[in-house]
């Protein structure tokens, strides 16, 4: 068998040349698919990363502090609807008895025109469907 323009590998025990197949390890892939992730995930580190920042520019790392984390979570406004805005999502959901969209349920597979309303929910008073101009 001539090697002339063609890598070869031993394949098999006995010994015989074969040629090898072209996409046994597709190296560009992985480069390509590593400059992927690089380009994707690179500018959420760096954003998490200047997240610690003491100062208030994004340009110039002035030195490591919680303070926005404390800020944050100090303010119980807001821990309150960390809470309150799960639940309201979750009771909102239940009251559309249908299917429509990636809003699945088994209980109510079918659309229904009853459900073309927007659902609203108002402090104190209970889920009511509206429609909105």
């Amino acid at each position: 068998m001539s090697a002339i323009g063609r890598r070869l590998t031993r394949s098999r025990a006995d010994g015989v040349d074969r040629p090898a197949k072209p996409f046994d390890r597709p190296r560009f892939l992985h480069v390509l698919m590593g400059l992927f992730l690089l380009w994707t995930f690179a500018p959420i580190a760096i954003v998490v990363l200047f997240s610690f920042n003491s100062g208030k520019s994004l340009q110039n790392f002035e030195g490591f502090s919680t303070q926005w984390y404390s800020d944050f979570f100090g303010d119980q406004q807001l821990r309150d609807s960390l809470v309150a805005h799960p639940h309201r999502r979750a009771e909102s959901a239940l009251v559309r008895e249908e299917s429509r969209g990636s809003h699945f349920r088994g209980d109510f597979p079918a659309t229904s025109e009853a459900f073309e309303h927007h659902v609203v929910l108002r402090p104190g008073a209970q889920p009511a469907l509206e429609t909105w101009q």
